[in-house]
C-alpha cells in the first residue's frame, strides 16, 4: 500500500461545474462513480471504478481511462489525441462523440476479463426518433486568412514553435 497515493485521494471533495458532474477530487486525483458498468448490475460497481486523472488538452487526453483500480491493484491509461472520434463511415457520425468512452470501455474489460473480473457493459446509446446523420465533412478550424494571420502573430510575438 503506497501511503502518498492514498494521501492523494483522502479526502475526496465533489467538485461543482458543469463539465464533470458527479466526480470528486483528491490532492491530484480524480474520482468518477459509476463510469463503467458491469454487466451484473448486482456487482458493487467500485470494483470497476478508476481513481486517476484525465489530463486532457485542447485535443487529445485520456479521458474516462486513466488511473488506478483499487479494488484489484492496478494501474491503466489509455490516450487518445482527437476530442472525439473522426469516422466519416458511421452510420449516423454523430457517434464519434462516444469515441473516447467506447474505446476506454472495450479495452478496460478485456483487461478484466484477463484478470478475472466483471464483465462490463460498454452498449453505446443510439439516438432515437432523429434521422440518421451520415455526413460529415472535416474543415481546418480557421479560413486560410485567419491562419495565415494567426501563424505570424505568433511568429511576431516568438511564441510560434514546430
Amino acid at each position: 500500500r503506497n501511503e502518498s497515493l492514498v494521501e492523494m485521494y483522502t479526502p475526496m471533495r465533489e467538485l461543482v461545474n458543469d463539465w464533470c458532474p458527479g466526480c470528486y477530487y483528491g490532492k491530484g486525483l480524480i474520482y468518477v462513480s459509476n463510469v463503467f458498468r458491469t454487466l451484473d448490475p448486482s456487482i458493487d460497481h467500485h470494483v470497476v471504478d478508476i481513481y486517476g486523472h484525465a489530463g486532457q488538452d485542447w485535443g487529445s487526453g485520456t479521458s474516462p481511462l486513466c488511473g488506478g483500480n483499487t479494488y484489484y491493484n492496478f494501474g491503466i491509461c489509455l490516450g487518445y489525441n482527437s476530442g472525439e472520434g473522426m469516422n466519416c463511415s458511421l452510420p449516423d457520425v454523430r457517434n464519434n462523440r462516444y469515441m473516447s468512452y467506447d474505446v476506454s470501455c472495450n479495452a478496460y474489460a478485456a483487461v478484466l476479463e484477463a484478470i478475472g473480473g466483471p464483465a462490463l457493459n460498454c452498449t453505446i446509446p443510439q439516438y432515437t426518433g432523429l434521422e440518421l446523420y451520415p455526413y460529415c465533412e472535416w474543415k481546418p478550424a480557421f479560413p486560410a486568412p485567419q491562419r495565415e494571420v494567426a501563424v505570424r502573430s505568433h511568429a511576431e510575438e516568438g511564441t510560434l514553435h514546430f
